[in-house]
């Protein structure tokens, strides 16, 4: 279900068919669901809402608005003769949902950005659920499911969702007997993140449910060797991982993180090449002691291998990112083995992998070794293939992978090799902020890829400081570059704050905890104006998104309170 990089329509659509944004913004749509051209183009899936089979939850909800603002208006002048009484239907708003419910229309990806109509539904069904268990056969309806889904598609990019998003809600839609349905391990980690985001007291109680469901169906699915459940079960242990790390259970998001590694490895990910693939090829990958043989069928469109190159660079983020947080080593380990080397291109953005059209092969003429060479600055780390923002996604991962293991052997290393791996670095990592987007420039981007970014920038000052500060006590400079980013990250904060977001990938929390560090050591009244200014932002970003609340939780204890 592939997309072309041009959005124009095939032909006239019929009068209605276009969806609210466009005909809002006067644009031609391509009536594609459920996200079409100019949407996904324009990077705004939130607003790609369709009324063909109904209003969309945006006309309702003004309509709401309207009529409460009108009735506020009447309270304010209870004695004006132009006031109207207007006959009103309460439960109007609840019918308009269970029509859009029972109906055949497509949500959007994303929702509606207001809950009040996602809580209404949930709450119908949550009614007929007595004593779920994880073993019970209560499941949720279809337009439940698509609800629940788009709920966490709307933040794919900062929960490492890789699948393909068109491909992914066009299979939601098939009859579950079908052998293409989604299977259940993906969807049951699906579901207990949209519990977790969705803020609906009522749905608490399904989370241990939801997950223990999750568990039981991958362990199915894990026993599967069909490809394309292989890879849903890759995706269902990133979202289980990171499920668990957000949580602060720590040794279970290590395991579920191991097994997406593992897996990912085993099924050959790592080692994706533009090269002939016309026939189905054997891929070895290596977990521990065993050697694993895999078939791996061919790509048959650019969406395709984009999907299995994002997602193993989901799980390189997850591993490499949440080892350094918790201070665990990766599991994937370039070690000089051939099997374990890295050759997957960098990941490409939507649009890019749009343009490619039919053209399977990733624009790179890199021949492999694709983090050891940007690392090592053989590699260029500005050519546009590599500026894409998922790539930047991936390579800030690879340099903080790499600070932490250089931290790790410091004490096998001479003084000499210390001080060249530690030059080395610096120069990558200074390198790397130089080239990204700066705070202002930033704002002129769509909030998706701005979140993003604004991961990736604290990410990298996170690396500066974790390198620099082993030398604090003996290096000036080494003092100056840990308190000049943990400036940085506390500036990137306040942006977070101000912009209040319903969600954030958790891994930002440990570059505020690396920034926190920096003020509390500070033996001075120096950090005090940051210390105050971090701990204003953390209040407004828990209020926002709570879902982090556990892991901002321990940021707040180690700040200084006066």
């Amino acid at each position: 279900m592939s997309r072309q990089g041009s959005f124009e329509p095939q032909g006239q659509l019929q009068r209605g068919r276009a969806c609210l944004s466009c005909r809002r913004r006067k644009m031609r749509c391509d009536g594609v669901k459920p996200l079409c051209g100019p949407c996904m183009y324009f990077d705004r899936p939130e607003e790609c809402e369709w009324t063909d089979q109904g209003r969309a939850f945006t006309e309702i909800l003004e309509e709401e608005v309207s009529r409460l603002e009108d009735r506020v208006q009447e309270l304010e002048n209870p004695g004006s003769s132009s006031a109207s009484v207007k006959l009103h239907d309460p439960h109007a708003v609840y019918y308009e949902a269970q029509t859009r419910r029972s109906g055949s229309s497509t949500p959007s990806v994303g929702g509606s950005p207001d809950y009040s109509i996602q809580i209404a539904g949930l709450s119908d069904i949550l009614q007929h659920m007595k004593k779920p268990s994880a073993t019970n056969e209560v499941e949720f309806d279809a337009s439940t499911v698509l609800m629940l889904v788009s709920t966490v598609i709307k933040y794919s990019k900062q929960l490492g969702f890789a699948l393909n998003v068109d491909r992914f809600l066009s299979l939601i839609r098939l009859p579950k007997s079908n052998p293409s349905y989604p299977h259940p391990a993906v969807l049951n980690s699906i579901y207990i993140w949209a519990f977790k985001i969705l803020k609906i007291e009522n749905v608490r109680d399904l989370e241990p449910v939801y997950l223990e469901k999750a568990r039981l169906s991958l362990t199915e699915a894990l026993s599967n060797n069909d490809f394309r459940i292989r890879m849903q079960a890759v995706q269902a242990e990133i979202l289980l991982a990171l499920y668990f790390f957000n949580s602060g259970r720590t040794v279970e998001g290590q395991y579920h993180a191991s097994g997406a590694s593992n897996l990912a490895i085993g099924m050959g990910l790592h080692q994706i090449r533009p090269l002939s693939r016309s026939t189905p090829s054997r891929s070895r990958g290596s977990l521990g002691d065993t050697t694993i043989a895999f078939s791996i069928p061919p790509v048959r469109s650019a969406p395709e291998e984009a999907e299995r190159i994002g997602l193993f660079w989901a799980v390189f983020n997850l591993d490499k990112c949440w080892s350094a947080a918790n201070g665990s080593p990766p599991i994937m380990t370039e070690d000089g083995n051939p099997r374990t080397q890295i050759d997957t291109p960098w990941p490409s953005s939507d649009k890019e992998v749009n343009d490619r059209g039919s053209r399977t092969s990733p624009v790179d003429n890199s021949t492999g070794r694709t983090v050891q060479d940007f690392l090592s600055g053989r590699s260029s780390r500005t050519s546009d293939m590599r500026r894409s923002t998922p790539a930047l996604r991936s390579q800030v991962s690879a340099i903080l992978d790499c600070v932490h293991r250089t931290a790790r052997g410091g004490q096998t290393q001479s003084t000499t090799q210390s001080d060249r791996a530690y030059s080395g670095l610096s120069r990558c990592i200074s390198s790397f902020i130089d080239s990204l987007p700066s705070l202002d420039e930033l704002a002129q981007l769509p909030a998706i890829t701005r979140i993003t970014h604004w991961v990736i920038l604290s990410l990298a000052h996170a690396a500066t400081i974790r390198l620099n500060v082993p030398r604090v006590a003996s290096e000036y400079n080494a003092n100056i570059k840990c308190h000049a980013s943990a400036r940085a990250i506390i500036g990137v904060m306040e942006r977070v704050a101000a912009s209040r977001p319903e969600f954030i990938d958790p891994i930002i929390v440990m570059a505020w905890m690396t920034a926190s560090r920096v003020i509390t050591r500070d033996s001075s009244n120096a950090f005090r104006p940051e210390a105050k200014k971090m701990r204003a932002a953390l209040s407004d970003i828990v209020k926002a998104c709570p879902v982090l609340e556990y892991q901002i939780s321990k940021v707040q204890a180690i700040l200084p309170t006066h």
